[in-house]
């Protein structure tokens, strides 16, 4: 999200080096950043599928300070607002 988890945190929750966690995500085709935007993309489409959770809340839950920087990088990602994104969703079902 806002940066509240990075390399360090994630090689050291590993247990090993940031050299080395960067080294077997190349091995696997993948970057942190890439990996990190893949758990974001589908956490926050995971809590927008239940309409109870409001926005503001998933933010938090996702380690946004701010709903506007959820909604910017949501919508970087999907193309659509997490509002819109809600919206569709539940005229699908």
């Amino acid at each position: 999200s806002d940066g509240g988890f990075d390399t360090v945190r994630a090689a050291c929750a590993l247990n090993m080096s940031v050299r080395k966690l960067h080294r077997a995500l190349g091995e696997r085709g993948t970057s942190f950043r890439r990996l990190r935007k893949e758990v974001l993309r589908e956490a926050a489409r995971a809590h927008l599928a239940d309409p109870d959770v409001p926005v503001t809340e998933i933010a938090h839950r996702l380690g946004f300070s701010e709903t506007s920087a959820f909604t910017r990088a949501f919508k970087a990602l999907e193309g659509v607002t997490p509002r819109d994104f809600r919206m569709r969703q539940s005229n699908r079902r």
